[in-house]
């Protein structure tokens, strides 16, 4: 499937590179016809594998089976480490449906610490004061559809809103 063919609510982009929601994915796996989705664990979280569990997802239409498999423990999943268990259902699922549906962009869920991880104070302190500045406007111009409000933002996206004022877009 070809991104371009993806409604544009369903896409984040990150440090530049694009990224499909789950939600985005689940809605184009309904339209190619998506019967049912079903997960298994594989492997049970416990101290010996560093409390990891694996989940198998399997997504079916009426003539094909499409298989994913995800993880996560409490390392790999940034600041929503008490929901791991859902976050490597929701991953299995993700990897599922993106080859039912064809598409080889990655689902921002399935990503760990690198994209959920919170930004560090300073980050946050210096993009309030760049939102403070006349170069707010930047910001409004060109950030607001992509964000959220600053508390709830990532790293990444604390990131990439700092290089759209800074870089005089």
């Amino acid at each position: 499937m070809d991104i371009k063919d993806i409604d544009e609510k369903y896409i984040i982009e990150l440090d530049g590179k694009k990224y499909i929601k789950y939600d985005g994915v689940r809605n184009e796996a309904h339209r190619l016809g998506l019967l049912n989705i079903k997960t298994e664990i594989i492997q049970f979280p416990a101290e010996e594998n560093k409390w990891t569990i694996i989940v198998k997802a399997i997504a079916s239409t009426t003539d094909k089976e499409f298989h994913g498999i995800g993880d996560a423990n409490p390392e790999n999943v940034g600041n929503i480490a008490e929901h791991y268990i859902r976050c490597g259902e929701t991953r299995a699922k993700a990897r599922s449906l993106r080859d039912l549906c064809n598409i080889d962009m990655v689902c921002i869920d399935e990503m760990g610490t690198i994209i959920a991880k919170k930004p560090t104070d300073k980050m946050v302190n210096y993009l309030s004061r760049l939102l403070s500045d006349t170069k707010g406007y930047k910001y409004e111009k060109y950030a607001t559809k992509k964000f959220p409000a600053v508390p709830e933002m990532t790293y990444a996206q604390v990131s990439e809103a700092i290089d759209i004022l800074t870089k005089g877009e």
